[in-house]
C-alpha cells in the first residue's frame, strides 16, 4: 500500500449511497474486487452479517466497519462515531465524526446564524432528548441548575433522524429553535445520549463557534485537536456543578468559542472528511494485528451472545418497572424518552 497513491476501497452491499459519496475523491478509488483492494468497508456494524459475507470469509484482514451507529460491538477494526473505552476498541478503531450525518442532514442556518454573531443570552444551554440515564439525571437535576441564564429542555415529542414528510413541520420549527439557541450560548452541554459520544451536537457546537461542555466518561475523543484548549471536559459525576463550573470559565468562553471553530474547520469541516478518513483507514491497516483479530473472531460468538441476553433483561426489567408505575399509577421521577414511555428497548 503506496501511501503517496489512492486508497483501493470495496464496499460491502450494504454501504448505502451517500456513504460511498463520501469516498468519491481523489484520495480513494473505488474497485469491484478484494484482491484489488486496500480496504473492504462496511457501514452497518451488524456482526451477524459481516460474519456471513464472502468478503470478510476471503479478506477478514482487510475488512474495516465505520459507522455512525450509537452503540457498536466492535467485531471489525474501525472508525466509530461513538468510539467508547472498550476490550475490543482499544488499539483497533479510531474514533470521527458524524461525517455522512453532517453532509446529508445538513443545517442550511448554521452558518448564517453563526456570522451574524447574536448576542449571548445563555450562559449554559442544552436541547435534546432523554436518551440515557445521564440525560434523565439532568433533567431532574434542571430544577436546581435553571437560571435566568441557564437553559435546559427536553425534546422527547422530536426525533432529529425522522424523514417522513408529516414531520417536516416540527423538525424545521426545532431545527430553527436549536440553531439559534446554540448561536446565543456561550457552553454548550454535550452529555452522552444513546451512544457514548454527546451526538453529532459536539461537532454542531464547534462548528457554531462555542464551547462545547463534554460530559461523556467513557466516549474516545477524536486524536487531533487540543480538546481542553477548547472545550470544556466536566466528568459525569460533577454534573450537579455544571453551572459552577461554567461560571468560573465564562471569560474564557469566546476566545474558547474561537478556538472549537478552528478545529472544527482544520478536522471536521466537509473539506478534511476524505483525507482525514484515509489518514485514519491507513494507520489502522499498519496497525493492524492478526493474532490477535484471530483471538476475537474466536471469542465474539460469546460475547455477542452475551450482550444480546444483557439487552433482553435490561429491556424486561424497564418494561417491567415502568408497567409497575403505571400500574400504580405513579409519576416516574425520571424524564421518558418515547421508546421508555412505549415500553420498547
Amino acid at each position: 500500500m503506496n501511501p503517496s497513491s489512492s486508497l483501493r476501497v470495496l464496499f460491502d452491499q450494504r454501504c448505502e449511497a451517500p456513504f460511498r459519496q463520501v469516498f468519491g475523491h481523489p484520495l480513494f478509488e473505488t474497485v469491484t474486487s478484494g484482491d484489488e483492494a486496500d480496504a473492504i468497508l462496511f457501514e452497518k456494524d451488524d456482526y451477524p452479517h459481516i460474519r456471513d459475507s464472502s468478503l470478510y470469509a476471503r479478506w477478514p484482514e482487510k475488512c474495516l466497519t465505520i459507522t455512525e451507529e450509537d452503540v457498536p460491538g466492535f467485531f471489525l477494526p474501525g472508525i466509530y462515531a461513538n468510539n467508547r473505552r472498550h476490550f475490543l476498541s482499544r488499539g483497533r478503531t479510531q474514533t470521527y465524526n458524524y461525517f455522512v450525518a453532517q453532509r446529508f442532514f445538513h443545517n442550511p442556518k448554521f452558518e448564517p446564524e453563526r456570522q451574524s454573531a447574536p448576542a449571548k443570552q445563555y450562559l449554559v444551554a442544552f436541547v435534546g432528548g432523554s436518551t440515557s440515564w445521564l440525560r434523565k439525571r439532568l433533567f431532574r437535576l434542571a430544577p436546581t441548575l435553571i437560571a435566568n441564564d441557564v437553559l435546559i429542555r427536553c425534546t422527547n415529542n422530536y426525533y432529529h433522524w425522522d424523514t417522513s414528510e408529516s414531520h417536516r413541520p416540527l423538525k424545521e420549527r426545532m431545527r430553527d429553535e436549536y440553531t439559534e439557541i446554540l448561536a446565543r450560548s456561550s457552553f454548550f452541554l454535550c452529555p452522552r445520549g444513546v451512544g457514548a459520544s454527546g451526538g453529532i451536537r459536539l461537532f454542531e457546537t464547534m462548528q457554531m463557534g462555542v464551547c462545547p461542555i463534554i460530559i461523556a466518561d467513557t466516549y474516545i475523543l477524536p486524536n487531533g485537536p487540543d480538546w481542553p484548549q477548547f472545550a470544556l471536559l466536566v466528568s459525569e459525576a460533577e454534573l450537579p456543578r455544571l453551572i459552577e463550573i461554567a461560571r468560573r470559565h465564562v471569560s474564557e468562553a469566546q476566545a474558547r468559542g474561537q478556538r472549537a471553530r478552528e478545529a472544527w474547520e482544520a478536522y471536521f469541516s466537509e473539506a478534511q472528511h476524505a483525507p482525514m478518513l484515509a489518514r485514519l483507514i491507513r494507520e489502522l491497516l499498519v496497525q493492524r494485528d492478526s493474532s490477535r483479530e484471530r483471538r476475537i473472531r474466536f471469542i465474539y460468538p460469546f460475547y455477542h451472545a452475551w450482550v444480546k441476553t444483557r439487552e433482553r433483561l435490561r429491556a424486561f426489567a424497564r418494561n417491567s418497572i415502568l408497567g409497575f408505575f403505571r400500574l400504580v399509577k405513579f409519576r416516574f421521577p425520571y424524564q421518558l424518552n418515547r421508546s421508555d414511555d412505549k415500553g420498547k428497548g
